[in-house]
């Protein structure tokens, strides 16, 4: 048996979370795959208790508890599921959404992976788990954790008030802006404001999250026409030349184009 569903968030919460994904698969084995540096804040919720791994270039990372944030990614990096399986329950959430609901400055989360129960009280997050560990179908695990964001909304409401770095990092995930003085611009803010409320509320600067959505950008491409011309694609991406288009694929994929396209033919079926 294996499945992974999308939900759509309620308008409510529509500022903040992308969708909720329910993904459960029987596995004979470990799953290893390969996560090329994606656009990605998100919450996930370990229902069936199985303990996996995340490899980054420096540190392993045994996954061991009930719950987790991910913060913005900004490196590749291997997951290994549980050899049983997996069941999971996760979050995509907006840029700069964990800020809002947490308040925490996101340099604390960058390219990192923290128990959630490490940043809101772990009385709160073990009750939550245990409601969504009893509800029989995912559409009622989604109905619950609505509720339970929606009340960390209305405690935060203050910090969505100003939406400029939630539409900014949109607009650069769009390639809308391609350059600190078109967000400049359109945000109102100096260079230096822009600098300390991306930081605050992303984890990195404007300039690294345009370089990880150029190149998301970039291998979406290569996903849906692999045999795009490369010098094409780094001239309409905005990329010096070949070379640094290669560079800087390699930087967030862990590979060059080729070897990327080459893994992503042979690659098993993603459950994530």
């Amino acid at each position: 048996m294996a499945f992974f569903n999308i939900y759509p968030p309620s308008p409510k919460l529509s500022g903040i979370v992308d969708y909720y994904w329910r993904s459960v698969a029987q596995l004979s084995d470990t799953l290893v795959q390969d996560v090329p540096t994606p656009i990605m804040q998100g919450m996930t919720f370990n229902l069936g208790g199985l303990k996996e791994e995340m490899v980054f270039s420096d540190r392993r990372l045994e996954m061991a508890t009930h719950s987790y944030f991910f913060g913005q990614p900004m490196a590749h990096r291997l997951s290994l599921s549980n050899r049983q399986g997996i069941d999971i329950l996760g979050v995509k959430l907006k840029p700069s959404a964990i800020y809002v609901l947490t308040g925490v400055d996101m340099h604390h989360l960058v390219d990192d992976i923290v128990p959630i129960e490490d940043v809101w009280p772990k009385t709160e997050i073990h009750a939550l788990c245990e409601t969504l560990h009893a509800c029989w179908e995912a559409r009622s695990m989604v109905d619950t954790l609505e509720r339970f964001l929606l009340e960390k909304l209305r405690q935060r409401e203050t910090l969505t008030k100003d939406p400029r770095i939630l539409l900014t990092a949109t607009g650069m995930e769009t390639l809308r802006w391609r350059s600190i003085d078109d967000i400049k611009e359109f945000t109102c803010f100096s260079e230096r404001s822009l600098e300390r409320h991306f930081k605050q509320r992303m984890g990195m600067s404007p300039k690294t999250y345009l370089r990880i959505c150029r190149f998301n950008a970039v291998k979406a491409r290569l996903d849906q026409h692999p045999t795009t011309s490369w010098q094409e694609l780094a001239f309409n991406s905005g990329y010096y030349d070949q070379s640094h288009f290669i560079k800087e694929f390699k930087r967030f994929s862990g590979k060059t184009p080729g070897e990327y396209l080459a893994h992503a033919n042979a690659a098993a079926p993603s459950f994530f």
